[in-house]
């Protein structure tokens, strides 16, 4: 863990030093691929937490929740996004999730994600994933 929170420490130096549209050049290619390595995901979590430009990187992330969550290393991308992003944002990933929820809920990556949803969503968005699982 300790090796991790240095890479994530380092990761979040380096973005926010370098200019906030050269790094979103340099990444928008393999957005979800570098969320789906042990250390990329900590590159893109940092973009998100340190860019305001980062508008990009967020939109093809939330096109690929599904391959995301289910993911060893993508649950975190989004975990940190429905924590610390935008409530639409977050809106559009609770959507994404209803129509699986109960794919989701059995997976172990997963699970961690609709935990967060119940976690931090609004009470609406708790709810339909709620009223889902239960229809489900």
């Amino acid at each position: 863990m300790g090796r991790d929170s240095g890479l994530r420490k380092k990761s979040a130096r380096a973005v926010s030093r370098a200019p906030a549209p050269r790094i979103i050049n340099e990444i928008s290619a393999q957005v979800t691929t570098l969320s789906l390595h042990k250390y990329g995901n900590l590159v893109i979590q940092s973009v998100l937490e340190h860019c305001t430009h980062k508008r990009p990187v967020l939109e093809q992330l939330l096109d690929n929740v599904p391959t995301l969550v289910t993911d060893k290393y993508g649950c975190y991308v989004i975990q940190h996004m429905i924590e610390h992003g935008l409530p639409e944002d977050r809106e559009r990933i609770v959507r994404s999730l209803q129509g699986d929820i109960m794919k989701y809920a059995q997976d172990k990556f997963g699970s961690l994600v609709i935990e967060k949803c119940f976690a931090c969503g609004t009470a609406d968005q708790k709810k339909a994933l709620f009223d889902n699982v239960c229809g489900g």
